[in-house]
């Protein structure tokens, strides 16, 4: 081997020994934008979910979630903390404590969770109610169809 191989054989050698020590962080991060905390809310048959608010506090931090009218709520986005998850609608108030969202490297850890509400008096009906919307509207997700009901 010549001089000028040897050398380009040592600065390889230098250079592979750089990466393999741990020196250099190799993570590619992304753009996308990720929430901490994702909670999908349960309801009786009938009831809608545009009633219902769910909210997050860590701390002196409070948020009220939001959603697609889909019982799914989102918030917390890339924000780490330990949570109170709160979820009110039809009289009802459950909370699920110290939910941690954690960091993750390049985002925070997303945090699944279910509320169930079941309200005390449930209605015989939804049917003719003027403000209920339509069985078709995208926030009756599950709700039973009015057509034919003898209630």
């Amino acid at each position: 081997m010549t001089i000028p191989t040897r050398r380009s054989a040592l600065a390889v050698l230098i250079l592979l020994a750089g990466f393999g020590s741990g020196c250099h962080d190799e993570t590619v991060c992304t753009a996308m934008f990720v929430y901490g905390l994702s909670v999908h809310v349960t309801l009786p048959a009938g009831f809608r979910c545009k009633d219902v608010h769910v909210t997050v506090r860590d701390g002196d931090y409070e948020e009220v979630l939001e959603t697609g009218g889909d019982c799914n709520f989102h918030g917390a986005g890339e924000r780490t903390g330990t949570y109170d998850i709160s979820a009110e609608g039809y009289g009802k108030h459950e909370t699920l404590t110290s939910v941690v969202v954690a960091d993750r490297g390049c985002h925070v850890g997303n945090e699944m969770r279910t509320i169930t509400l079941t309200p005390d008096n449930l209605p015989i009906t939804a049917c003719g109610d003027e403000d209920a919307g339509s069985a078709n509207d995208e926030s009756d997700a599950g709700a039973p169809s009015c057509s034919g009901s003898t209630r």
